[in-house]
């Protein structure tokens, strides 16, 4: 699985500890202060689901908790949710400043369709 970015010109790469802090919605602008908008799968998704597992190293429970903290306590905002993985690459294409998830299908570091794609260390 991969990440997949629409990022500002000056990103070249992602920690795993700047994605937690992007897809738990804690960070909410990239370093130039552009909004990062965040899309996920609906969580009964199995592409979700070993995304947090596996990527972000956080079970889809502790992920859904922290968005639904921002909200309630009006802090900030869950993610966008999309409907697939088409839908995915057609809004992070279509979104400057987004993130999002892919299955693996492209290589690590490409650059296609203005996306950045890579895997988290």
């Amino acid at each position: 699985m991969l990440v997949a970015l629409h990022p500002p010109p000056y990103l070249e790469h992602l920690k795993l500890n700047e994605a937690r802090a992007i897809f738990t919605m804690r960070v909410k602008h990239w370093q130039d202060g552009s909004d990062i908008t965040v899309f996920v799968l609906p969580d009964q998704n199995d592409l979700h689901r070993n995304f947090v597992v596996q990527t972000l190293k956080l079970l889809p429970h502790q992920l859904r908790r922290h968005w639904n903290r921002q909200v309630y306590t009006g802090i900030g905002r869950a993610p966008v949710e999309v409907r697939s993985v088409t839908d995915m690459r057609q809004k992070l294409m279509a979104t400057p400043g987004s993130i999002g998830y892919l299955p693996l299908s492209s290589n690590t570091g490409e650059v296609s369709d203005e996306l950045i794609y890579f895997s988290l260390q």
